[in-house]
């Protein structure tokens, strides 16, 4: 498994939230074309379950890693984005057993920044293999000044 450590300028809610809704499901495959739906419907699901700090983050972070899945990955994935008692949850589950690690990007090159944001930009993400390829995941969280607010 590849883990990163909880981001040192994000902290948890002081208080956890009761869970709003039900989780979003969808198998897919990833075209660049269709990142403006999966986006809009990640920000309605994400705002109905009252989480409208993370939104910003969360469509960032699915947009790179269905581009991770377009550009290493062949074939359909599968799309998990449940609400936590702090936050939100992304999973890809795609069919490549090779886990992502993060780089420290070269900033003149058109590519290779996104597992590099995910880890920046999530309070705390991992990869696992499964038994029919990978998941990696995400977890997102307002900051202690966002959550207060």
């Amino acid at each position: 498994m590849t883990k990163t450590t909880d981001r040192a300028d994000c902290q948890p809610c002081a208080d956890a939230r009761p869970l709003r809704g039900q989780p979003y499901q969808q198998e897919l495959t990833p075209d660049p074309r269709r990142l403006g739906a999966i986006r809009r419907i990640f920000a309605a699901h994400i705002s109905c379950w009252g989480w409208p700090e993370v939104i910003d983050e969360a469509v960032m972070c699915v947009t790179e890693m269905l581009a991770n899945v377009h550009h290493h990955a062949e074939g359909a994935c599968e799309l998990l984005l449940e609400p936590t008692p702090y936050g939100v949850r992304i999973t890809v589950s795609d069919t490549s057993s090779q886990l992502p690690e993060v780089r420290m990007p070269e900033w003149h090159s058109g590519s290779g920044r996104g597992m590099w944001l995910l880890s920046t930009t999530a309070h705390d993400w991992g990869a696992e293999t499964t038994p029919t390829g990978k998941d990696v995941w995400v977890e997102l969280r307002p900051s202690a000044e966002e959550a207060a607010a």
